[in-house]
């Protein structure tokens, strides 16, 4: 019974492995979303809007909430910062946005 079950286990894991290799569970390496560090800034025209920003091109590590951070002055809620961001850049969410793509990262001041 013992080498009954220990060859249910082995074909059970070599079942794991074959789905993992051709299925695949981990994401692909075509254009990823990112999260947190530096952003190389990007002067291009401002567009008339109520909601300041600047246009910065997405490095590996970056995220929306830490650019916002390092682009403003002011203190403002998280949902502001992630709501502001998708009425600025309608085609894209907070949660994936793409190494190379430039978006409009909004700037707060001390007053807001």
């Amino acid at each position: 019974m013992k080498k009954f079950i220990g060859v249910l286990l082995a074909l059970f894991l070599l079942y794991i492995v074959y789905h993992d290799v051709t299925q695949g569970t981990l994401p692909s390496m075509k254009e990823q979303p990112v999260a947190a560090a530096a952003a190389e800034q990007v002067s291009k025209p401002i567009e008339n809007t109520t909601i300041p920003f600047q246009i910065v091109k997405i490095k590996a590590g970056d995220t929306v909430l830490s650019l916002t951070e390092s682009l403003s002055t002011g203190n403002v809620s998280i949902e502001k910062i992630i709501s502001d961001f998708e009425e600025l850049n309608p085609k894209a969410t907070a949660n994936s946005i793409i190494i190379g793509k430039e978006y409009k990262i909004p700037v707060y001041s001390e007053g807001e």
